[in-house]
């Protein structure tokens, strides 16, 4: 149960209230941005889905990606040409074809209808009944009664393989329990290793638990302090930053490049080391903050109506998520990094600029 703890608990926080957000209502040439109580979209897009709230359906036939975060996740498209990526308590996979498949939560059923490249999952229970190359799972209880062409490398309290299913590749097993197989399968065809005891096994699943909520909660801790010190900061550049956005990311990507090396320099320069240890320590304070003070602008434009405190909570809740999220959190942490740089090096040239 690697990721159900930080599911529930970001869930509550932001399934409470609704608002929706249309790229653009076109679906040739579209995005779509749905955060909502309750989600059932049927419209085709030939972009990417991004969907969040306590229940979600999507059923469109969908050209780019789709990510969902929710309590009860149904993703039942004909065709995702992208990516499905889906964190919440319940989730149900139903997609004919679809690239990789990327879920987190408590309970996950994929489907015998569903057709990937590759599965990677976390979880608690996780039911495959459908077909792919490769499948990466982490849970507690594992039943495989689909086909893998590939190779099967799982992490699991309890594998069944059942007589239906066919696995054509490597089958690696970590487990404290030896797997329960069916049809041609045998224990000779399985590559299995003896791990910790259950207990041992739930104690670290709760200690990595642990570590993901201290995280979400000192970010949030640090946002709020930020924002109340800082507050005409998040004013006045939240009012320029759609227009200058990529000029942002420019000088953002400029200065996470140089600093560091203007830092070496002075680090490797007698006159110059107090300023490159101070320099050191303040980028390496910035780069830890910048999903913090990115959630926070998130958080404002997304909900500009609702209380500013609960902008900023959200607002770093959705960007936590996201950099929870394999792949697409290396994509977020770059966006938050060059936008944050970029914003606060334009308010420091826009400060020193009305000195002189």
């Amino acid at each position: 149960m690697k990721k159900t703890v930080f599911t529930i608990l970001t869930l509550i926080m932001f399934i409470s209230f609704s608002i929706n957000i249309f790229a653009d209502e076109e679906s040739s040439a579209s995005n779509l941005f749905l955060f909502e109580n309750h989600i059932d979209t049927q419209k085709d897009i030939s972009g990417d889905i991004y969907a969040a709230g306590e229940t979600v359906v999507i059923n469109s036939k969908t050209g780019g990606d789709v990510i969902a975060c929710g309590s009860d996740i149904k993703v039942l498209s004909e065709e995702v040409t992208g990516n499905t990526r889906a964190a919440g308590e319940s989730i149900t996979i139903d997609v004919l074809n679809t690239k990789n498949i990327t879920v987190a939560g408590r309970k996950i059923n994929i489907s015998s209808k569903s057709s990937s490249n590759a599965i990677y999952a976390a979880c608690e229970d996780i039911v495959f009944k459908g077909e792919t190359n490769d499948i990466y799972i982490s849970a507690k209880n594992i039943i495989i009664d689909g086909i893998v062409k590939g190779n099967v490398k799982v992490n699991c309290e309890n594998l069944t393989i059942t007589d239906n299913a066919k696995l054509s590749g490597k089958i690696e097993v970590k487990s404290p329990n030896e797997p329960i197989v069916g049809g041609t399968i045998t224990l000779n065809d399985i590559d299995y290793s003896k791990t910790n005891t259950s207990s041992e096994y739930n104690i670290n699943h709760m200690y990595n638990a642990y570590n993901i909520i201290s995280s979400l909660v000192t970010a949030m801790i640090f946002g709020l302090i930020i924002f109340i010190i800082f507050r005409s900061f998040f004013y006045e550049r939240e009012k320029l930053l759609p227009n200058t956005i990529g000029k942002n990311i420019l000088i953002g990507l400029c200065m996470l490049i140089f600093v560091p090396a203007i830092c070496i320099v002075l680090l490797i320069s007698i006159i110059g080391i107090p300023f490159g240890i101070i320099l050191t320590i303040l980028y390496c304070i910035m780069i830890y903050l910048c999903p913090v003070i990115s959630g926070i602008f998130l958080g404002r434009f997304v909900l500009g109506t609702k209380n500013e405190y609960l902008q900023v909570l959200i607002g770093i809740v959705i960007i936590k998520v996201l950099l929870w999220i394999p792949f697409v959190s290396i994509i977020v942490w770059f966006a938050c990094v060059s936008i944050t740089f970029g914003t606060v090096t334009l308010k420091v040239a826009s400060s020193i600029s009305r000195k002189f």
